[in-house]
């Protein structure tokens, strides 16, 4: 459900605006990484998703320990990325009310990850953008079911 507030006084045209902010919660599953991830571990199999070839299995194998005694240590964190839109809605004489919309959001991403969060929040935002557009566009048609429970 957004959030609504009434009577925010901005400065300004009256335009709607959008402020767009990233969440990233904590991803509540229990698994570990060797858990989570098919091929986390190296492997000599061919046929499996961990396969190296044999000259780099040793520091393959040095990084996923490492990569594990990270996570024991609470280095890093599976996490969520959550876009949201604060959408401004101009009321009259500089008053504004609010309502903020989140994206559905994509988890299990390595919260040390920087570049990669980042890539993820643009997808979120974006993927929201499109969801706004889609309700504005219904809402200025008047193509909505009004549903009262």
């Amino acid at each position: 459900m957004a959030t609504q507030f009434r009577n925010i006084d901005l400065k300004g045209p009256e335009k709607v605006r959008i402020m767009w902010a990233m969440e990233t919660p904590r991803d509540d599953t229990s698994d570990r990484p060797d858990e989570r991830d098919e091929g986390f571990w190296p492997s000599h199999d061919k046929d499996a998703a961990g396969y190296v070839l044999p000259e780099n299995f040793d520091e393959q194998q040095r990084i996923a320990e490492e990569r594990m005694r990270a996570w024991e240590n609470d280095e890093w964190e599976y996490i969520g990325v959550v876009a949201v839109a604060r959408v401004w809605i101009p009321i009259g004489n500089g008053s504004y009310c609010f309502h903020d919309f989140r994206s559905a959001g994509i988890w299990g991403i390595e919260s040390d990850c920087k570049d990669y969060v980042e890539e993820q929040f643009a997808e979120q935002k974006a993927e929201l953008s499109d969801q706004l557009k889609v309700l504005g566009a219904a809402l200025a048609s008047g193509d909505i079911l009004d549903q009262t429970n």
